[in-house]
């Protein structure tokens, strides 16, 4: 694209634009239609009379008014048109041929009027057109599209043997447009034709007062407008889509936080219906936003889901404001969009992490309330001792999953854990070997409960009751069926099976083949116990790692 502005060399006298330069762009501004045509036809007389090829878009009214004209002066219009010279078109149909959704189309306009005008240009030095679809644009309200329409034009007259004439009303339904609006149109342009108001004034005083007024709203225009372009760099670089729709819903500005957020690019959604972003079952939630900025009211921090280019739904927070001319009536719509996905997730993981605590902290409470019931002892003080030792062994598995983040915990580990208060660190006591095995959670704490029951046995009246006793723990996997752990006892005093099952080996039983769901089996050798434990592979945690 070419630049969205051109540089003004200033306004030229009230004589008219009979004169332009290859490459200019004049406005003349106007109060009535006689004054137009008449600088009109000086314009395209001039243009005769230089051999210039000759463009004319306008409504058809004027057309048929400016040909009277030209005929006056003895110009043959039609031996003009019959030789390609002279083309006259409809500034409203052109208008209406090079509009998509009611917008001007760039690459229409550019395909009919450059063309034509290429036509006409052959064989010439130059063609003079004038154009009126921007009066028409004006007068039906259409300012901003009238500039978007004068930025089209400019990039012709940079690139064609082209001096371009075109016009507005400075008076429309009796009211004056904003002194703004005017400004920027003259900012499109190279040169400025006063309306015939100002030519009117009789004396150099009033037109030395005109135009100082004029130098005064345009430095003032000047600061607007750097305050418009700072605040516009604002909104394109905020990572929030900023929106502006009008009071229908269609899109009519959208920056580039819009497009990162929602995947549409401006070209792609200025000019549709913001429905494109919102999942059909909310469609109701715009139609609310819409009644309630008609009445004024503003929408601040309304949190929905609205919907990408590629259809996947994003969480966001909607702020929609009223957007009022200067007459306070509303015109449109600003909207603000954040992504708060991240939030959202966030939320979601603390309300997990919420139930997950209170879920463990149960279980955990059910366990300590089983330890309790199934403790049994002669004394209070040893019904506490072996009450707090399994406890302990429940810290101590605990410990092993929290540092995973409860993934699981590795078997190594704890197997150690429960050793290390017997000499785990001493090989000739006590031997650890088997493969790396990740346990879940709940396999973890029911293991390391029947692994603290055996090491408390053994303690007591076991191989590490005495010196020279020792402690085998090893274990294998079974393939698909999960793993076996083999605990053997050698070096310590003789044991026999008990008359009738202890509270430890009830233990062991309860937490292997009820918790576990897998196979227990004591063999009470002359030498010492060996255990036998079967581990069914659903107690392993996925992957077999918690690293």
């Amino acid at each position: 694209m070419h630049s969205s502005s051109r540089p003004r060399r200033g306004s030229r006298a009230p004589g008219g634009p009979d004169e332009p330069g290859r490459g200019s762009h004049v406005v003349q501004l106007y109060e009535g239609d006689a004054f137009l045509l008449d600088q009109v036809s000086r314009f395209i007389v001039a243009g005769f009379d230089a051999g210039d090829g000759l463009v004319v878009i306008a409504e058809e009214p004027h057309v048929a008014d400016l040909e009277a004209r030209l005929a006056s002066y003895g110009i043959d219009v039609p031996a003009a048109s019959a030789q390609g010279r002279y083309v006259a078109l409809d500034a409203r149909q052109i208008l209406r041929e090079v509009s998509v959704d009611g917008r001007v189309d760039r690459e229409r306009f550019l395909d009919v009027v450059e063309g034509t005008l290429a036509r006409v240009a052959e064989n010439r030095a130059q063609v003079r057109a004038f154009g009126e679809i921007v009066a028409v644009l004006w007068r039906d309200g259409r300012h901003e599209e009238a500039l978007r329409l004068e930025r089209f034009w400019n990039e012709l007259t940079e690139r064609m043997p082209l001096a371009l004439l075109c016009a507005y009303p400075v008076r429309v339904g009796g009211c004056e447009p904003t002194g703004a609006l005017l400004h920027e149109v003259c900012d499109q342009h190279t040169e400025v034709v006063p309306a015939e108001s100002y030519t009117a004034l009789v004396s150099s005083d009033a037109r030395l007062r005109a135009v100082t007024q004029l130098q005064h709203e345009t430095d003032a225009f000047a600061r607007e407008r750097s305050e418009r372009a700072r605040l516009a760099a604002i909104v394109e670089s905020s990572d929030d889509a900023i929106i502006g729709k009008t009071l229908d819903g269609i899109v009519t500005s959208w920056n580039d936080g819009a497009r990162r957020i929602f995947g549409y690019t401006a070209k792609e959604a200025i000019g549709n219906s913001i429905l494109i972003l919102i999942p059909p079952d909310r469609y109701h939630e715009e139609t609310d936003i819409l009644t309630r900025i008609r009445r004024g009211k503003r929408i601040d921090h309304f949190e929905t889901v609205r919907r990408r280019k590629d259809g996947s739904l994003v969480d966001v927070s909607l702020t929609s404001s009223p957007v009022k001319d200067g007459q306070g009536r509303i015109i449109g719509i600003s909207k603000i969009a954040r992504d708060i996905t991240e939030r959202k997730q966030a939320e979601e993981r603390l309300r997990l992490l919420a139930r997950e605590v209170d879920h463990r902290g149960k279980n955990t409470l059910a366990l300590v309330q089983a330890i309790v019931r199934m403790t049994r002892a002669e004394t209070v003080p040893d019904f506490v001792r072996i009450a707090t030792g399994r406890i302990g062994a429940l810290a101590r598995v605990h410990t092993l999953l929290a540092a995973s983040s409860w993934r699981g915990a590795d078997l190594r580990q704890l197997v150690e854990e429960e050793l290390a208060p017997y000499g785990a660190n001493d090989a000739a006591r006590v031997r650890v070997a088997g493969p790396d095995l990740a346990l879940r959670a709940s396999a973890a704490q029911a293991l390391a409960m029947a692994l603290h029951e055996l090491a408390t046995n053994a303690v007591k009246y076991g191989a590490l009751s005495v010196p020279h006793g020792a402690v085998s723990v090893q274990w294998v996997c079974d393939g698909r069926s999960g793993f076996t752990l083999h605990w053997s006892e050698t070096g310590g005093p003789a044991v026999s099976a008990p008359d009738r099952s202890g509270t430890g080996t009830g233990v062991i039983e309860r937490a292997v083949r009820s918790q576990l769901g897998g196979e227990v089996d004591f063999d009470w050798r002359a030498d010492g116990l060996v255990c036998r434990i079967a581990v069914p592979a659903s107690q392993l945690a996925q992957g077999r790692s918690v690293a």
